[in-house]
């Protein structure tokens, strides 16, 4: 008997659940590494920016990864008949072009007075002054391996097997730019200017992932966009 998809009030109810859960799972998280620190006599009440962020970085993943084993593990989607240089090299094409559109917006965006920076931007920056071997890996490798894990994976994923697909665009790359852009810091315009080009970048990886219907082609086009981006803040940082 074939499996019936289920409707859209079903898979959106799922997502919700999905979402909350990544919260509660960060939360224990978070407690448990706490707690371990405390035990192992490690905790100090400043524990500095790099710890803070390893801390609540390490959570996040952990949530992801948990909710992946209990509920994610078996959203797949068709899987295109490529080889594997062709899957290689669509990701790394896609990431680069991926960075050229991007430079080009912020080129076009500072040309006509409107400059904005990832929310994010000034701390890695100071990060990347201190520890650049360990931003540099978090940027590259663990960043693009969990945000694609749980956002076209497991977002994105369940609403396509569901014949949502239009809506599992939106959705996944609208929590992935809400994840990098919480809040309004630099304004509203600005906000959502920000918001509108994560939630590309979030599309385009969730396009090549349905494209090839394999996870790593998608963490390898995000991972060569960010290994690109950082080479150009070095650059821009070197040459300043």
């Amino acid at each position: 008997m074939k499996k019936t998809a289920p409707g859209l009030y079903q898979v959106l109810g799922a997502v919700v659940l999905d979402v909350v859960l990544v919260g509660v799972f960060f939360f224990i998280a978070m407690m448990l590494i706490t707690i371990g620190m405390l035990i192992s006599g490690n905790a100090t009440e400043n524990q500095g920016q790099l710890a803070n962020l390893l801390m609540g970085i390490s959570a996040l993943y952990m949530a992801i990864l948990a909710l992946w084993a209990w509920r994610g593990r078996s959203l797949v989607l068709p899987v295109a008949q490529y080889e594997t240089r062709k899957n290689m090299a669509l990701a790394v094409m896609t990431g680069f072009a991926l960075f050229l559109f991007m430079l080009s917006m912020s080129s076009l965006l500072d040309a006509g007075g409107i400059q904005i920076k990832p929310g994010n931007q000034i701390l890695l920056e100071y990060l990347n002054r201190r520890w650049p071997l360990i931003v540099g890996l978090y940027a590259v490798l663990i960043a693009p391996l969990f945000e694609e894990l749980f956002f076209r994976k497991q977002i994105f994923a369940r609403l396509k097997s569901a014949n949502h697909a239009f809506l599992g665009y939106v959705i996944s790359s609208v929590l992935f730019a809400l994840m990098h852009e919480p809040s309004p810091t630099q304004g509203l315009p600005k906000w959502i200017l920000m918001l509108a080009m994560y939630g590309f970048m979030g599309a385009t990886f969730a396009w090549v992932y349905r494209k090839t219907g394999k996870l790593w082609p998608a963490v390898l086009a995000h991972a060569t966009n960010n290994l690109l981006a950082m080479l150009a803040l070095s650059l821009e940082k070197t040459m300043s």
